[in-house]
């Protein structure tokens, strides 16, 4: 069993109260029945689109949603409307769709996700251009959910503590990047990139702080410190089981990767080979 949790009901439990403000991950649950709202209301407004049309005439028997009940032979698409209809037809958001006469899947979903405060690192993830693998560790280290040495021993492992590169006690802050190799590495990326130094401390949130805004230098900011963040970690595990060296923490091979991936857009090449 995971430690902190004694069953796996009271894990889903976690996940379901957390997933939308802590994590920023969707809700499907939630999301799903959302969706099944969209069906539901272009049934009740009688679209004018074939599927609807066979549906009313195959099913509704040219009636309305709301009388309908389900038989054996109804298919599972429509019992799971049924299944939710009362719930998603009788709410306040519902009236307020039919007053402006159009349905929102987002504000269905946010209706029945209740008020959920916003994370503030979400802006690092959105439209973040860097390799999926390199913005889940990205996200991993805006949870402090990385082993790094202290979390490991807090853990109870047996390990030194010591950061691989420079012998000061490893940490989250430090690896990422008080110390002196790795923000040397971050320095020459972003000068490398047309930016001024920016300071990350990932205690006081100054990584997503940074994050507002949007443009050219703001992709390429989110970018810079996933594919970063992503390498350094990179390095430091190979050090750590694969007798890897430091000299493998190279500004070089993170810059050819963002270029990569900046080549997939146009306004982004151009403004990376104007620099």
């Amino acid at each position: 069993m995971v430690a902190g949790f004694r069953s796996l009901k009271e894990i889903r439990v976690r996940l379901q109260e957390e997933c939308h403000s802590e994590w920023n991950i969707i809700a499907l649950g939630e999301w799903n029945k959302a969706t099944i709202g969209k069906l539901l209301w272009n049934l009740s407004e009688k679209k004018d689109k074939k599927w609807f049309k066979w549906m009313h005439i195959y099913y509704l028997k040219n009636g309305v949603i709301e009388e309908y009940q389900p038989n054996n032979n109804s298919s599972w698409l429509m019992k799971s409307m049924c299944k939710h209809k009362a719930e998603l037809m009788s709410n306040d958001i519902w009236v307020e769709f039919q007053a402006n006469n159009m349905y929102s899947t987002r504000r269905m979903y946010q209706h029945l996700r209740g008020d959920k405060p916003r994370v503030d690192w979400r802006r690092l993830m959105y439209i973040n251009m860097a390799r999926p693998r390199a913005v889940f560790t990205l996200w991993l280290v805006c949870q402090d959910r990385l082993q790094t040495k202290d979390r490991l021993m807090k853990h109870g492992t047996y390990t030194d503590g010591n950061c691989l590169f420079c012998d000061v006690q490893e940490n989250r802050c430090h690896l990422f990047f008080e110390c002196a190799i790795t923000k040397k590495i971050w320095k020459e990326i972003l000068n490398r990139l047309g930016l001024g130094y920016i300071h990350i401390d990932w205690n006081e949130h100054t990584a997503w702080q940074q994050a507002k805004g949007k443009g050219n230098k703001m992709r390429i900011f989110k970018a810079a410190l996933a594919e970063t963040v992503y390498h350094i970690w990179w390095v430091r595990t190979r050090i750590c089981f694969q007798q890897g060296r430091k000299e493998e923490l190279q500004s070089q091979h993170i810059h050819d990767i963002l270029m990569d991936r900046f080549r997939m857009n146009r306004k982004l090449t151009a403004y990376c080979n104007s620099l």
